[in-house]
């Protein structure tokens, strides 16, 4: 890829981006926010008919979210593990990724293009040495599903590197079934915010105000 200089967040090293252009996500399905504690869910106003059940949503929210950390965590060299498998062939031709990071400034980046978002996933652990832990509390996912069919994740956890705990994310991901493999999804999209800050407690969604549930779930259009 080509590159451009720009001071990444959480004091991180410098990184080289430049985004392969692709079209954008072309439906914006309407999220209510509304939190359903029990399920842990974004009410997006889908029929019981239409839609597979919350216990079946959040179940594949966790498994999803448990492969993509584990896989991508793989390759951080501290791990010392063979690196699983995780590169482009796990996100859509057309794939987003939006990144907010707080250090204490705000900086966006915006990549598009499955092998822009998987190197840039895969630059946080193999060039900045993070680590991303998933929260396992309950509040720490909402899982639903809109009209056309894209599973909306909300995920929020810890960010280490080496034994330090440096600040917290939270992340969206927009997923599709892969048309090829019925059974099998890919990655759309993902929003992530990540705070490099002192944390006094483990990072909870339900601790986030309306706005910033809004922020983080709305798909662009």
């Amino acid at each position: 890829m080509s590159s451009g200089n720009h001071q990444t967040s959480l004091n991180l090293t410098q990184h080289n981006l430049h985004a392969e252009k692709h079209t954008i996500v072309n439906y914006a399905p309407t999220i209510n926010y509304v939190v359903n504690n029990q399920y842990n869910t974004v009410n997006v106003g889908v029929g019981a008919s239409a839609a597979p059940s919350n216990h079946e949503l959040l179940t594949l929210g966790q498994k999803f979210t448990q492969w993509f950390f584990d896989s991508l965590n793989s390759h951080n060299p501290i791990k010392g593990v063979p690196p699983k498998d995780f590169g482009p062939q796990h996100f859509y031709n057309e794939a987003q990724l939006m990144l907010l990071m707080l250090s204490p400034q705000e900086t966006r980046e915006k990549c598009s293009g499955q092998q822009a978002v998987s190197d840039r996933f895969l630059d946080f652990v193999t060039k900045e040495h993070l680590l991303f832990s998933p929260s396992d509390h309950p509040d720490g996912m909402m899982v639903d599903m809109s009209p056309h069919g894209l599973v909306v994740v909300l995920v929020c956890g810890t960010v280490h590197r080496e034994n330090q705990c440096v600040g917290f994310f939270d992340q969206m991901f927009g997923l599709i079934k892969d048309p090829q493999f019925n059974s099998n999804y890919k990655i759309k999209i993902s929003k992530m915010k990540l705070h490099a800050t002192h944390l006094t407690s483990m990072p909870k969604l339900t601790d986030r105000t309306h706005e910033e549930l809004q922020d983080l779930a709305v798909i662009p259009q």
